[in-house]
């Protein structure tokens, strides 16, 4: 069941690396109040990712299995989206 009771937005903040994601989610967590949630770690810790990218040299995440996770099971309100883990 989705939760439909959220007083803030999900921010999803994408990107390839070192173009400023953590600077950029960081300022707004602070500017905001909102949390920050490195959802990176949470891929690792979760499972959610797919096959490796040898281009990039890196695991995939699955994205929908962690937009899924936390509409359904957080309040959480920003979100550090690291594509490229």
């Amino acid at each position: 069941m989705v939760n439909m009771n959220r007083s803030s937005p999900n921010i999803l903040v994408t990107g390839t690396p070192g173009v400023g994601k953590s600077l950029m989610s960081r300022l707004l967590s602070e500017k905001t109040g909102l949390t920050w949630i490195d959802v990176s770690k949470f891929a690792i810790e979760k499972e959610c990712l797919e096959e490796y990218d040898e281009v990039y040299q890196c695991p995939i995440l699955d994205e929908d299995k962690v937009v899924i996770y936390f509409t359904i099971n957080t309040k959480f309100s920003l979100i550090y989206f690291n594509i490229f883990v």
